[in-house]
């Protein structure tokens, strides 16, 4: 990416994935019309009191009843 440094990377992404209660409910429910999409940014930042990370995502087919959250900020945890 053009903003990229050794101490500074951003990133663009696209996310799908859903959550179920119980494995059961994985077996017998599942479908890829059920699966929810996001998109965003993310700063991810090596700074002198450890890894932070900026995101800002908005949902592409969000659901009524769906918690939705457009900003995470993370300190001392990277993967």
């Amino acid at each position: 990416m053009p903003l990229s440094t050794e101490s500074l990377r951003t990133t663009v992404f696209l996310d799908g994935g859903n959550v179920f209660s119980t494995y059961a409910d994985h077996q017998e429910n599942f479908s890829l019309n059920k699966l929810r999409y996001s998109t965003g940014i993310e700063e991810s930042w090596r700074s002198p009191i450890g890894p932070i990370q900026f995101s800002l995502a908005a949902p592409l087919n969000d659901k009524s009843g769906d918690e939705l959250e457009y900003f995470q900020f993370l300190i001392g945890a990277t993967f």
